[in-house]
């Protein structure tokens, strides 16, 4: 065991036997969400990749961060709104396209969708599920693919997002289970 560094850090153990080492670090972040995630090589020009996808907190200020292949820096970088912060992280293979979720709070779930051309992480800034009401927060606690769909957990409610187009009036997230 070695002192724990000052500030916040990301370690890395690079396989059995291996010691664990600081992969990140700083004196100001702090990470909060962590998921490792394959791209498959459908979506990245005939090539699977790694992603390694985590959400970092000044306190004040949060940010998206993720790296591409081992043994990089966590360079790509999505800002999240003032007070907004990630608790759970998730992807999903859509088909015609790669997707990448962030489950924050209070603003809802953020997609974003990997681009194989610059190999990196593409977020649209408003939210695809807001969860409103009085007192509600947008606590996404989880992610998860099953039967072709991408669910998430928002509080006590099970949601289901539908991928591809969508009737009009349609809801691209649905909510199939809730205990009060």
């Amino acid at each position: 065991m070695a002192p724990a560094p000052q500030g916040g850090a990301l370690f890395l153990l690079s396989g059995p036997g291996a010691q664990w080492r600081v992969a990140q670090q700083s004196d100001q972040l702090r990470p909060m969400a962590l998921e490792s995630v394959t791209v498959p090589a459908a979506h990245n020009r005939g090539e699977s990749v790694e992603v390694l996808l985590a959400q970092f907190t000044t306190g004040t200020a949060s940010e998206l961060r993720w790296q591409v292949g081992p043994g990089t820096d966590l360079a790509g970088r999505f800002r999240l709104a003032d007070g907004a912060d990630a608790r759970s992280l998730g992807a999903h293979d859509e088909g015609d396209a790669f997707a990448f979720y962030a489950g924050v709070r209070p603003t809802g779930i953020l997609r974003g969708e990997w681009d194989p051309d610059g190999a990196t992480i593409i977020w649209a800034p408003e939210p695809e599920l807001v969860v409103a009401g009085e007192g509600l927060d947008q606590k996404v606690t989880g992610f998860d693919s099953c039967g072709g769909s991408v669910w998430a957990t928002v509080r006590t409610s099970l949601y289901r997002r539908t991928n591809g187009p969508l009737p009009a009036g349609s809801a691209r997230w649905a909510e199939v289970f809730r205990d009060d």
